[in-house]
C-alpha cells in the first residue's frame, strides 16, 4: 500500500483506461496543501485552483497522460468541479482573528456560481476522505480504555511488561528532553539557534508525522540578545560556584537521615517483591491441586 499521491494516481489510470474523476480527487486532496476555514457553520477544507492545476500537471508523469499542458490541467480540473468533488468558493474573506492561533476564515454563505474552473479562485473540498482508519482508531481507542480498567486482573508478567515498558519510554523522554534543551542553550549562548526535532511539540502540526520532520534546525538567533545571553551565563556561573563550595553539604545532607523526604521505596527491590509474589501464587496453586487430588481420592 502506497500513501504517496502520484502513485495512487498510477495505479488508478493502470486499472481503467478513463480517468475516473473520485479517485484522482482523492489523490489530490491528499497532495494539494489545502486550508481550513467555516462554511454555514461546519468546517471544511479550501484551496486555491492553481494548486489543483499544478499537481494535475505534475501528475501527467504517474498516468494521466492526457493532461500535458495548463489548458488540460484546467479541464480535468473542471471535470472535478462538474463531479461534485470540489465546489467554488463565490468570494474569499478572511475571518477576523480572534486569538493569535486561529486560522479560521468564514465564507459567506452564498450559492456557488455555475462558471468554468479558474485558476485564480478559491474551492472547498466536498469529497469526504475514507474513514476506514478513523474507524480502526475508535475501536482501538475503546479496546485500549477496557484493558487499562481489567489492569488489577492482569497476569504478573504483563505487569512486568507494561512497567518495564513505561520506565523506559519515561527515561527516553526526560533524557531526550534534557538533550534537547541543553544543546539549544549552549549553541545559543555563542548566536546559533538549534533544535532537534523542532515541531515534536508543535500543536499546530498538520500529521503525527510531520512532528518528527525536519530533524533538526538551526539558524542564526535573533539580534539584540546580547545582554540577555551574558545574563543567563551569569546565572549558570553562579549556580555552578555555589554547587562547588557546598558540595560537602550537599552530600551530607543527601546522606542524612534526617533528610525531609525518604524515600519510601529504599532498600527494597521490585523486582524481588515481584518474583516473591509469584512465587507465592505458585505455591498456592499446588497445595490448591493437591487438596483437589485429595478430594478425588476420597
Amino acid at each position: 500500500f502506497s500513501t504517496d499521491p502520484g502513485a495512487q494516481l498510477s495505479r488508478v489510470m493502470a486499472e481503467t483506461s478513463q480517468p475516473d474523476v473520485k479517485s484522482i480527487a482523492l489523490a489530490a486532496r491528499r497532495a494539494v496543501k489545502s486550508r481550513e476555514g467555516r462554511s454555514r457553520g461546519r468546517r471544511v477544507y479550501y484551496f486555491q485552483g492553481k494548486r489543483l492545476v499544478n499537481f494535475l500537471l505534475g501528475s501527467s508523469a504517474h498516468g494521466l497522460g492526457a493532461v500535458t499542458t495548463e489548458a488540460d490541467a484546467t479541464k480535468m480540473a473542471g471535470r472535478l468541479l462538474a463531479g461534485d468533488t470540489v465546489s467554488r468558493a463565490p468570494f474569499f474573506v478572511p475571518a477576523v482573528k480572534t486569538t493569535p492561533a486561529s486560522r479560521d476564515v468564514e465564507f459567506p454563505v452564498l450559492e456557488p456560481r455555475a462558471a468554468a474552473f479558474a485558476s485564480r479562485d478559491y474551492y472547498v473540498w466536498t469529497l469526504e476522505e475514507p474513514q476506514t482508519w478513523n474507524r480502526v482508531l475508535l475501536v482501538a481507542v475503546i479496546v485500549g480504555i477496557l484493558a487499562a480498567v481489567m489492569h488489577p486482573v492482569w497476569p504478573l508478567w504483563l505487569k512486568l511488561t507494561v512497567w518495564w515498558v513505561s520506565v523506559v519510554v519515561l527515561a527516553v523522554g526526560i533524557g531526550f528532553f534534557v538533550l534537547r534543551t541543553t544543546l539549544f542553550v549552549a549553541l545559543w549562548l555563542v548566536g546559533v539557534d538549534f533544535w532537534i526535532l523542532p515541531n515534536v511539540f508543535d500543536d499546530d502540526a498538520e500529521s503525527f508525522a510531520a512532528m518528527f520532520w525536519p530533524l533538526y534546525s538551526i539558524q542564526a538567533s535573533a539580534r539584540g540578545q546580547g545582554w540577555l545571553r551574558l545574563g543567563v551565563v551569569a546565572a549558570l556561573a553562579s549556580v555552578a560556584l555555589w554547587v562547588y563550595l557546598n558540595f560537602d553539604e550537599l552530600v551530607d545532607f543527601t546522606r542524612s537521615p534526617d533528610a525531609p523526604a525518604d524515600d519510601p521505596m529504599e532498600g527494597v527491590d521490585v523486582m524481588d517483591e515481584m518474583e516473591a509474589e509469584l512465587e507465592r501464587e505458585e505455591a498456592q496453586r499446588r497445595a490448591q491441586d493437591a487438596a483437589d487430588d485429595a478430594l478425588d481420592d476420597l
